[in-house]
């Protein structure tokens, strides 16, 4: 996988999103915690267990101390499947023109 450990963040960056987590609402607190999470996983970086904004950057400042990404979680599986043939053009309209 070739990513960046800690989505590249810097120890700085870390430490000024756990600054601002101290004053931001509890609603704003839900929003940064379930953006950060999904960024988290779809770079497939697991957050199991990880209930708040701080335990999610636990496991982003481990990353970033150790210098390599994570590596993949165990309920990943890599595919081969294909959708079908990719089309970049437009199909004829059906609809009928009265």
């Amino acid at each position: 996988m070739l990513r960046s450990p800690s989505l590249g963040a810097t120890q700085a960056l870390l430490d000024e999103c756990r600054r601002h987590n101290e004053v931001i609402t509890p609603v704003q607190q839900r929003e940064l915690y379930n953006s950060l999470k999904s960024k988290m996983l779809r770079v497939l970086i697991s957050c199991s267990g990880a209930k708040t904004i701080n335990e999610l950057l636990d496991i982003l400042e481990l990353e970033l101390k150790s210098g390599t990404p994570a590596p993949l979680p165990d309920w990943y599986e890599f595919s081969t499947i294909k959708w079908g043939p990719r089309k970049m053009d437009c199909d004829k309209c059906s609809n009928r023109i009265a």
